[in-house]
């Protein structure tokens, strides 16, 4: 009698188990994370245009910027939802967790999922070791300091409008910074200090931005041109990042400015301006090429 007791107890039990991982499956049937020392919206920008080696077919389903991305998975006439969450920690640390859940949470599918998918959970190991190594190169590519709350400086500038993806402002600015250049001279205006962008609109949704690329100089005359036009950049007050770097990076600075700003309690307007103190042109290290990047706070 005691033995059927246990029998039934024991069986009790298991249905009480089976029902708790029925319903609990869908909070993620396998669930990995690591820290990074790169800000949150780093990492969302890396994940978001990660070329997957593993699998074909991943597709971005939601995203909110700069702390959680959803991505669609087929593998295996499957589909499995990537839930990736960034976790800021400190200023210099964040966590990214990774959740895979079941497209289709049918019975038969959560059943499945009793059994380990070794396939894909090897694969997606694999592409997270591969993203762990990748953050840790770019960082040897680039470094930011955040100096804190300061004044931008103000100037007179010739400018030139552009638009790019975020990741594609330097490409746009080689492009142009001839037209740039060669106003300058055949005008024979006075050059009063570093090239700069200025950015008017950045689409974070769309991963977008409608810049000004500028040149400073004197006011005293303003030659007309079809494309190029003159403008006052106000000094405002403003948190201030140093950016050492190749420029085709110096966006990342932004997120690390976000980062700090959230964390600190600033609130900032997400329209950056940068100075560029080398000329890629001249080659060198670019390691050592240097940029300050100042958010306007908002008043």
């Amino acid at each position: 009698m005691a033995n059927k007791n246990f029998a039934a107890i024991l069986l009790f039990l298991l249905f009480a188990i089976l029902c708790c991982w029925f319903f609990l499956l869908e909070k993620g049937a396998y669930t990995t994370s690591f820290t990074t020392s790169s800000a949150p919206g780093v990492v969302y920008e890396k994940v978001l245009n990660w070329k997957f080696r593993k699998f074909q077919e991943v597709e971005i389903v939601e995203k909110m910027p700069f702390y959680n991305i959803r991505q669609k998975l087929d593998f295996r006439k499957d589909s499995t939802f990537l839930d990736w969450s960034f976790i800021p920690l400190n200023d210099s640390i964040t966590q990214v967790e990774l959740k895979a859940i079941s497209a289709n949470p049918s019975f038969e599918n959560r059943l499945k999922m009793l059994f380990k998918n070794d396939k894909l959970e090897e694969g997606l190991e694999t592409e997270l070791a591969q993203l762990q190594e990748t953050l840790i190169s770019d960082k040897e590519l680039y470094s930011v300091q955040v100096n804190g709350e300061t004044t931008s400086p103000a100037s007179n500038c010739a400018c030139i409008s552009l638009n790019s993806k975020t990741d594609g402002k330097a490409f746009k600015m080689m492009a142009s910074i001839d037209h740039l250049s060669d106003f300058v001279l055949e005008n024979n205006l006075e050059t009063t200090g570093r090239p700069r962008v200025i950015i008017q609109k950045w689409n974070i949704k769309k991963d977008s931005i409608a810049f000004d690329f500028c040149f400073p100089v004197l006011a005293e005359k303003q030659p007309q041109h079809p494309l190029i036009f003159f403008r006052n950049i106000p000094a405002v007050l403003s948190l201030k990042a140093t950016f050492r770097g190749n420029y085709m990076f110096s966006h990342l600075a932004w997120y690390e400015l976000l980062n700090y700003a959230e964390r600190n309690g600033y609130e900032v307007q997400p329209l950056p301006q940068e100075i560029f103190y080398d000329n890629p042109e001249l080659g060198g290290d670019s390691r050592n090429w240097k940029a300050e990047i100042f958010f306007p706070l908002k008043q």
